[in-house]
């Protein structure tokens, strides 16, 4: 393998240099990776539970919220006269 870099050509030439690549097989490294995996896919189910109970949730506000929409009408179109009054104690 051979490198060359161009525009360096006043100054001095560098002495070769020696790099040495250590080559070892980690037998355990399958585990470190099904590690990373079940870690990732629990992550995912994760993030997934939660948009869907923010959604529920949501869902439920908007339920409440309709809910007592319709109450305020239906109360606005009452007749006066046939309003339900609350008995008092006697």
């Amino acid at each position: 393998m051979a490198l060359a870099i161009t525009g360096l050509e006043g100054l001095p030439a560098p002495t070769p240099a020696e790099a040495t690549i250590e080559v070892s097989r980690k037998p355990a490294i399958n585990l470190l990776w099904l590690g990373v995996v079940v870690l990732a896919v629990g992550m995912a189910a994760l993030l997934r539970r939660r948009r869907e109970a923010q959604r529920l949730v949501q869902a439920e506000a908007e339920a409440a919220a309709q809910a007592a929409e319709e109450r305020q009408a239906v109360a606005r179109r009452a007749p006066a006269g046939r309003q339900r009054r609350a008995k008092r104690p006697q």
